[in-house]
C-alpha cells in the first residue's frame, strides 16, 4: 500500500563524496534542512534509491539503511542529488499499482465493498425515515371515507359534477316609505308563514310604475332593511337610509 511520509520540512543537497552500494552514511554539501532522522531520496539520471537514516552529524546522515521500499542499493558519485521532499511516496521503483492477475482476483471483500450487491431498482429498500414519511401520506382515497361527497356525489373520477338547486328567488313588492330616513312597513296578503322568523329584505332596482317605469339605484339610496314574519300572512320590515328618501321604492323579500 502506498503511504506518505511527511518530514518537518523539505530539504535538498548533493553528495560531497562518492559512496558505495554498502555505505551506511551520506556526507552532504549541506544537511542543515534535513530532519534529524527520516527518509531521503538519492537520484541520478535513470536511477533512484530511497534510504532511511537514524541520525545526523553535521552534514552527514548516519545510520543509513540502503535500498528501502523496494529500491536497489547502488553506488553514487559526488554531486548526485539527495532530497527530502515535503512528502515522499513509499513505493518500490519497479512496483505497479496492480498486475493484470491481481485485477482479475478483485472481490467485493478485497476492496471493502462487502455490502454491495446487484439488487434491482424495484427491489431496493428505502430508509426508515423515507418509509415513515410515506406512511404519513394520505391513503388511497375512498369516497365518503377519506374524501367527502357533494350532495351524495363522489368527487373521485373525471368529468363534471352538476350541483342541483337554483339561486335564491326574491319576491319584489313596491312600498311607499313616505318621507324620512327610517321607517316601518308591512307586506301583507301572504300565507303559510311561521311567526317570528327572520326574513331577508333588500332594495331592488326593478322598474316602478308610479315613476314612469324608472329604476331606482340602490347603491345611491343605500336603504338598509330587515324583516321578520309578523304572523302567518304578514311580514314587518324596518328600514333606514343615510339621507332622506321620498315615495315608492321596490323591495325584494325572501322567506
Amino acid at each position: 500500500m502506498n503511504k506518505l511520509v511527511t518530514p518537518a520540512s523539505a530539504a535538498s543537497s548533493v553528495l560531497s563524496e562518492n559512496i558505495s552500494a554498502v555505505a551506511t552514511s551520506l556526507r552532504l554539501a549541506n544537511a542543515d534542512n534535513f530532519t534529524s532522522s527520516g527518509v531521503a531520496s538519492i537520484s541520478n539520471i535513470g536511477s533512484r534509491e530511497i534510504v532511511t537514516y537514524s541520525g545526523k552529524d553535521g552534514n552527514k546522515l548516519t545510520g543509513v539503511t540502503r535500498g528501502t521500499n523496494g529500491t536497489t542499493a547502488r553506488p553514487f558519485a559526488l554531486g548526485v542529488s539527495v532530497t527530502q521532499p515535503a512528502w515522499m511516496p513509499v513505493i518500490a521503483e519497479s512496483d505497479t499499482l496492480a498486475t493484470t492477475a491481481e485485477l482479475g482476483n478483485i472481490t467485493k471483500s478485497s476492496i471493502g465493498l462487502n455490502n454491495v450487491d446487484n439488487t434491482s431498482d424495484a427491489n431496493k429498500p428505502v430508509s426508515s425515515a423515507t418509509q415513515s414519511a410515506l406512511d404519513a401520506k394520505q391513503p388511497t382515497l375512498v369516497s365518503g371515507t377519506t374524501i367527502k361527497t357533494v350532495n351524495g356525489t363522489s368527487l373521485l373520477g373525471s368529468g363534471n359534477i352538476a350541483v342541483s338547486g337554483s339561486a335564491p328567488v326574491f319576491t319584489v313588492v313596491t312600498k311607499d316609505v313616505g318621507i324620512g330616513r327610517s321607517g316601518v312597513f308591512d307586506i301583507t296578503g301572504l300565507s303559510g308563514l311561521t311567526a317570528d322568523k327572520p326574513v331577508t329584505v333588500v332594495q331592488t332596482s326593478d322598474p316602478i310604475t308610479s315613476k314612469g317605469g324608472a329604476k331606482d339605484e340602490p347603491e345611491m339610496d343605500m336603504i338598509q332593511a330587515t324583516g321578520y314574519t309578523l304572523n302567518t300572512t304578514s311580514i314587518r320590515v324596518t328600514w333606514q337610509a343615510p339621507s332622506i328618501v321620498v315615495g315608492e321604492y321596490n323591495f325584494g323579500y325572501m322567506v
